[in-house]
């Protein structure tokens, strides 16, 4: 089982919030993988990944890969799930452990989706 979180946010100041980017909401971003934590940034361009991710979402993504890469680091795909013949593989250079599990389809759907909603209720908030 996959499970993306969040926990905190850190905003850009009044001034920003005019013509925000992509990457002035901060998040501390967690993948746990079976309950083990997998991935964790403390300040992590959530808007940045979901667009990538939507963008993957809209596409053809029973057939490609989703490849996250981050503005901020030179060790990119930053998130990858890797299309494997039966499911997706989760892949990043920070991941905190080798993760051989094979993930649905729907799982990913699933996380991805939950993530935008977690993110529009801590902004509206």
């Amino acid at each position: 089982m996959i499970k993306f979180d969040i926990k905190t946010y850190h905003a850009p100041t009044q001034a920003l919030l005019v013509e925000p980017t992509m990457i002035e909401f901060e998040i501390n971003f967690r993948i746990e993988i079976n309950g083990k934590l997998f991935f964790e940034n403390s300040y992590f361009p959530l808007i940045e990944f979901l667009y990538f991710a939507e963008k993957w979402l809209a596409s053809n993504p029973q057939e490609n890969s989703m490849l996250y890469y981050s503005v901020e680091t030179e060790e990119n795909p930053l998130i990858c799930f890797a299309r494997m013949q039966n499911g997706y593989h989760i892949f990043s250079p920070w991941q905190l452990f080798d993760c051989a599990d094979i993930f649905e389809f729907h799982e990913l759907e699933r996380e991805v989706k939950k993530l935008r909603s977690d993110l529009m209720k801590m902004v509206i908030q």
